[in-house]
């Protein structure tokens, strides 16, 4: 059995290890290491270092062994953790990847009183998910992450739109995370840097992705919101009056605004054929017949509309 290394002796070799590690000395830092550890093999710091030299020269296993050596030993300090996670983002093969998404909840964990450091750790994290595309994941920490903001009275815009970009145009989301991008989006929108010629990438990458989806009725918010900002904007007023006519085919529901919308979309230039076949739609829903047979027929002309105009006209 070694005996124990005086107190004092065992700071200087921890000190010159330390220094080692500034100059890259990392061969010289294992040995300083090497010597603490045989007379104090609990010894955090020593183990911290050896994960950090053993990292520097290319001997990942003795580096992941050393860190979570010093874990076992003093599970709620900071520095092996921090180690540990340099190390897997290094070495983000495969077999490391849970284990890198486990280290990244223990720092959120540890850094709980420490704002900055806290979101710093989120960011990694949230770029991390996007990477795995994992979707559910990614929700739960962009959710954590805004809440955190808030909390601290932050600036929430640009986490706001990231939220709008990973989780827009998604079809499976739950309710929950529906009102989390309604939310996001009613934010960008009212932001004054978002300008009008925006609606049509939103409708294009996101609400008519979930229209075509079959998910109107979250389409149908999102739109709704832009409608409020934007009234006169012709991607909005198309998808509205299509998803209005939809909605009344299927179960006789009467969206709002429908005569609002109508009287936009016979204002909108591009909308050929459209306008015309939802002002009837307007005229059936008031059951003015003879006016809505009249107005679908100047609709019959645009083939896209067809299913449209067969099943209102088979109503009159």
């Amino acid at each position: 059995m070694c005996c124990r290394m005086d107190p004092k002796e065992l700071k200087s070799l921890l000190k010159q290890a330390r220094e080692a590690i500034k100059e890259k000395d990392y061969k010289a830092t294992l040995k300083h290491c090497k010597a603490v550890l045989k007379s104090d093999k609990n010894n955090y710091n020593a183990w911290v270092f050896v994960g950090v030299a053993a990292q520097e020269i290319d001997q990942p296993d003795q580096s992941e062994v050393a860190f979570k050596k010093a874990i076992e030993i003093s599970p709620d300090q900071l520095l092996a953790w921090q180690g540990l996670c340099s190390f897997y983002e290094k070495h983000d093969t495969e077999k490391n990847i849970p284990e890198l998404y486990s280290v990244y909840l223990k720092l959120l964990e540890l850094f709980s009183l420490d704002k900055d450091k806290k979101i710093e750790v989120f960011d990694k994290l949230i770029a991390f998910l996007r990477k795995q595309n994992d979707k559910k994941k990614l929700f739960k920490v962009l959710k954590y992450k805004l809440e955190l903001m808030k909390n601290e009275n932050m600036d929430t815009f640009q986490m706001q739109k990231d939220i709008f970009k990973d989780l827009s145009g998604i079809t499976n989301l739950s309710e929950t995370e529906k009102e989390m991008v309604i939310k996001a989006l009613k934010t960008l929108i009212s932001h004054e840097t978002f300008l009008e010629e925006d609606c049509k990438r939103i409708f294009t990458t996101c609400i008519e992705i979930l229209f075509k989806a079959g998910d109107e009725s979250y389409a149908l918010s999102l739109a709704m919101e832009v409608f409020k900002k934007f009234p006169q904007n012709v991607s909005c007023l198309e998808l509205l009056s299509r998803v209005a006519m939809n909605f009344y085919i299927e179960n006789g529901t009467v969206i709002n605004h429908i005569d609002e919308i109508s009287q936009r979309m016979l204002q909108c230039e591009n909308s050929k054929g459209l306008p015309y076949i939802f002002e009837g739609f307007c005229s059936f829903v008031s059951k003015k017949y003879v006016d809505a047979i009249q107005k679908l027929r100047k609709g019959t002309f645009f083939p896209n509309y067809t299913f449209y105009i067969n099943e209102l006209l088979t109503w009159c």
